[in-house]
């Protein structure tokens, strides 16, 4: 197959799928239109299909080999009220803000090339469509699956990304994106007037207390030769300015590469919150929400990537951004399988870019092809 003929021969139809995804967006775990329509162009391709999960679909092309593949693309939205002035705005009060329609409609655009090369794959290529990535779920339920099919010999993604040129790769072995943990505090105090505060025990000020501490504890616990973040993002209490609330409560959450530093981090909320809430004689609720690893891409895989990538010239260039903060559950792919995740660039020169999750977010839809191009080539060099 002339994958380069091949590609730039489904353009237009890559184009319009993904306008017709960028209008339908839907939030994780309240996706139906956009699995629905999966479905039904994976059953025009004649492309089997599972559902997994809650909502998670699963596609196969090739019966399995010795060496089989998996390609993963999320599926959800944001509730973003959407702002471009795009004809194909979605006007239901969410957004795809993050470029995820732009993943569906690479991987079925792989899907596609790939069936029409179904012969001459000797091993399955598994097409993972993702639900709920944006709240930390929807992966491991896939995961389950293809480890009861046998598991994978690789699992490979992509992310569209604004801080990457269009026509570049960001593509390089080891942590490409940061883990992340979410955690709460409930400080429990006793309410009461304002004028007597000796026979309440205000949760205010722990609250803040602990907040100050936790948000110096990297300094403290994380070598200045890694990378660590701690933020609060709510702290919330009381309804009247004479009045000691009964609670506050605290959210914030860690971001990290290095797991170590996890364990650091973690222990280190964990004792600033209990000897807080001890020096105050207040109860304290400390509780850790979604975790999430870090994107750990295999170097050998990437080494495979950068070949193909040399395959396809100028058309495609690999670089290496720097290391991304922000957090994805692919990660739990590439701690079970090896793999890796590439980002994408969508930032045209002369037009403005804006960020990830803003209601003004685009992609520049020229790289469609590049992408499918890319993975087509790797899932041909592999199983071919």
């Amino acid at each position: 197959m002339d994958v380069l003929a091949a590609t730039q021969e489904i353009t237009p139809q890559l184009v319009a799928w993904r306008r017709e995804f960028h209008q339908h967006p839907e939030r994780g775990l309240e996706e139906v239109w956009t699995p629905a329509r999966i479905k039904e162009i994976l059953a025009e391709l004649d492309i089997p299909v599972v559902e997994v999960g809650e909502g998670s679909l699963v596609g196969q092309i090739g019966q399995r080999g010795e060496k089989n593949l998996a390609i993963r693309a999320d599926m959800d939205g944001l509730p973003v009220v959407e702002e471009t002035g795009l004809p194909f705005a979605a006007t239901n009060g969410h957004m795809h803000a993050c470029g995820h329609d732009g993943h569906v409609t690479m991987l079925l655009g792989e899907a596609k090339l790939l069936k029409a090369a179904e012969s001459q794959l000797h091993g399955a290529v598994y097409l993972c469509f993702q639900t709920a990535e944006e709240i930390g779920r929807g992966a491991q339920p896939i995961i389950d699956y293809l480890k009861e099919q046998g598991g994978v010999t690789e699992a490979i993604g992509y992310h569209l990304w604004a801080d990457v040129a269009s026509g570049a790769v960001s593509l390089k072995p080891g942590p490409v994106m940061a883990g992340a943990d979410g955690f709460t505090i409930t400080v429990h105090g006793v309410g009461g007037h304002g004028s007597r505060p000796d026979l309440a025990k205000d949760p205010i000020k722990p609250a803040c207390q602990m907040v100050l501490e936790l948000s110096a504890l990297p300094s403290n616990v994380v070598s200045p030769l890694d990378s660590g973040v701690l933020h609060i993002g709510q702290i919330t209490a009381g309804t009247a300015g004479n009045v000691f609330p009964d609670t506050a409560f605290i959210q914030g959450a860690i971001r990290h590469f290095d797991p170590q530093v996890r364990e650091n981090l973690l222990a280190g909320i964990k004792r600033v919150v209990e000897h807080t809430a001890a020096a105050w004689d207040v109860e304290v609720d400390l509780d850790f929400l979604r975790s999430g690893l870090a994107v750990v891409n295999t170097e050998a895989c990437v080494d495979e990537a950068v070949d193909v990538l040399d395959e396809m010239g100028d058309r495609l260039v690999g670089v290496q951004a720097p290391h991304i903060l922000a957090s994805e559950n692919y990660s739990l792919f590439v701690h079970e399988f090896p793999g890796f995740l590439a980002h994408l660039g969508v930032e045209r020169e002369g037009v403005e870019q804006f960020y990830h999750h803003h209601a003004k977010f685009d992609i520049d839809e020229d790289v469609l092809p590049l992408g499918v191009e890319f993975f087509v080539r790797y899932a041909m060099r592999m199983l071919g």
